[in-house]
C-alpha cells in the first residue's frame, strides 16, 4: 500500500521512520515534511483541496494526520468521497480536545476520574438592541466571576483555555497573582472574552498514556512522561515539550488497573452512549495523586515529543495496527515493546516557547546521527544547508536497557549539534 503522513513536526518524522519499516508499506511520503525527512511533498498543510488532489492523483492508500487542527477542522469528512482512507476521528470526535470543556463535562457525565472544575463560557447574548457595551459587559461579569474562583482557591488552581493551543494554553497556579496574570496572559493571546475553566489542581507525577481507540478497544503504547516546562527542575514557561522518556519506570499493574477502570473503560462508554465514532489515535494526560490517576485531558492524536520515545520502542508493525484500528479490527491486536528505555531531548530557538529567529546555520547533525536517532522538527534545507525552522529544531533520541545510558546517548548526540542561541533541558529522564 501506499502512506502518506500529513505534517512536518517531530511527532510526523518519527511517524515516518517507523511506518517505512512496515512490510506492509510499498512507499511512505510526507506532505509538508522538514529537511531531515526523505520523500517530503512541498505541500501546504492547512491546503485541504491540494492535500484531496495529491492523494487523488497518486493514489494514497491511506493518509494518516498528524495534528490535531485538520482533524478539528474536519478533514475526515472533507476526504470521505475519495479512495484514500483518512486515519484520524471526524471533527465531532475531535471535540475531546479541541473543547476543554466539552472534555470535562464528557468526563464528568460519564465518571471518569478527573479534577472538578468550573466552566467561564461566554453567555448568548439574545438582546433584540445589543449594544457593544452589554458585550464588554458580559465579559467583565465572566471576568468577575473568575476572581471570585481564584479568591476562594487562594490561586491555586489551573486556568485552561478551551480551543486547540499547541500545548501552551494551560496555567498551572500557585497564588492569586500567577492566576491574574495567567488570565491577562490567555485574555492577550486568545481574547478578552475567551471561554475558558477553572480546574481544581492535582499535585502528582504526569504520565501520558496514548495508542489507538477504534471506539471499542483501547491498545495502548507504553507509559511515557512529556518534560513540558521550559527549564530544569520543572521551571519556566509551558512548551509543547522539552523531552520525553518511556517506558515510565514508575508506572506499574495498581496504576494500570486504576486507569483501565476509572479512565479507560468510562470513556469507551461515554463514546457508545454518545454515538462518537472514533478511529484513530487517543492520548490521555493523567496525574498520578494518592496511588490513583486522574485524567487532565484527552488528545484525538499521538503526542509530540512521547511519540518519538514511544514508535523508538514499539517492536510491533505500526501500520498493521493502524489497519488493524482503521477496519475495526482492534481486538484482535497485541503490541510489543523493546525491552529497554527511550529518551528524547528537544533542541529549540532562543525565544522558545515566545518569539525566535529563524534562519539560523544548524551544523553536527551527521555527527550527531552517529550516536543516536536524530529527528527533525523546525529545520529547513537552503543550498544544501539545514537551517532552523521553528520553535523546536529537533530531537536526539537515545535507547538502552539502562534508563541512565539511554539519557547519556541522548545527551552525546545533543552536543553535537550547534546553533546560534540553541537551548536543551539538561535533566530529561529524572524523576
Amino acid at each position: 500500500m501506499k502512506v502518506a503522513i500529513l505534517g512536518g513536526g517531530g511527532r510526523e518524522h518519527a511517524l515516518y521512520w517507523k511506518i517505512k519499516q512496515s512490510p506492509l508499506v510499498k512507499k511512505v511520503v510526507v506532505l509538508g515534511g522538514n529537511a531531515l525527512m526523505k520523500n517530503s511533498i512541498a505541500i501546504d498543510g492547512n491546503n485541504l483541496e491540494a492535500i484531496k488532489n495529491y492523494c487523488d492523483t497518486q493514489a494514497v492508500d491511506y493518509l494518516i494526520v498528524g495534528s490535531e487542527t485538520l482533524l478539528a477542522a474536519g478533514i475526515v469528512a472533507y476526504m470521505a468521497a475519495t479512495k484514500t482512507f483518512v486515519f484520524g476521528v471526524n471533527a465531532r470526535a475531535a471535540r475531546l480536545e479541541s473543547s476543554k470543556l466539552f472534555a470535562k463535562q464528557f468526563m464528568t457525565k460519564y465518571g471518569v476520574s478527573t479534577a472538578d472544575f468550573e466552566p467561564f463560557e461566554n453567555a448568548p447574548n439574545n438582546a433584540p438592541n445589543n449594544a457593544d457595551n452589554n458585550v464588554e459587559n458580559d465579559a467583565q461579569s465572566n471576568q468577575e466571576k473568575a476572581q471570585k474562583s481564584i479568591e476562594a482557591k487562594q490561586g491555586n488552581l489551573v486556568i485552561k483555555y478551551d480551543g486547540l493551543a499547541g500545548g501552551k494554553g494551560v496555567w498551572v497556579c500557585d497564588s492569586i497573582a500567577e492566576s491574574n496574570k495567567a488570565l491577562d496572559e490567555m485574555e492577550a493571546r486568545y481574547g478578552k472574552k475567551c471561554p475558558f475553566l477553572i480546574e481544581d489542581k492535582i499535585v502528582g507525577q504526569e504520565v501520558s498514556l496514548m495508542g489507538f481507540c477504534d471506539g471499542k478497544t483501547i491498545r495502548l503504547l507504553q507509559p511515557s512522561v512529556d518534560y513540558k516546562p521550559l527549564l530544569e527542575d520543572d521551571k519556566g514557561a509551558n512548551t509543547g515539550g522539552m523531552g520525553a522518556v518511556c517506558p515510565a519506570p514508575f508506572w506499574n499493574e495498581a496504576l494500570q488497573k486504576s486507569f483501565d477502570e476509572t479512565i479507560a473503560q468510562p470513556t469507551l462508554k461515554g463514546m457508545a452512549a454518545e454515538q462518537i465514532d472514533y478511529q484513530g489515535f487517543i492520548y490521555f494526560g493523567a496525574i498520578i495523586a494518592n496511588n490513583q490517576v486522574f485524567l487532565l485531558e484527552y488528545n484525538v492524536r499521538l503526542g509530540d515529543p512521547e511519540t518519538q520515545v514511544l514508535l523508538v520502542n514499539l517492536k510491533s508493525d505500526l501500520m498493521a495496527g493502524i489497519v488493524a484500528c482503521a477496519t475495526g479490527k482492534l481486538n484482535e491486536v497485541q503490541l510489543d515493546f523493546e525491552s529497554s528505555y527511550a529518551v528524547a531531548v528537544a533542541q529549540v530557538s532562543s525565544g522558545y516557547p515566545a518569539t525566535y529567529p529563524t534562519g539560523l546555520l544548524i551544523e553536527g547533525i551527521p555527527e550527531a546521527i552517529q550516536k543516536s536517532l536524530v529527528f527533525g522538527a523546525g529545520i529547513k534545507r537552503v543550498h544544501q544547508e539545514c537551517q532552523t525552522n521553528g520553535g523546536r529544531v529537533l530531537y536526539t533520541v537515545g535507547q538502552d536497557e539502562l534508563l541512565e545510558r539511554a539519557i547519556q546517548k541522548a545527551y552525546a548526540a545533543a552536543q553535537e549539534i550547534k546553533f546560534e542561541g540553541q537551548f536543551y533541558r539538561k535533566d530529561i529522564g529524572s524523576f
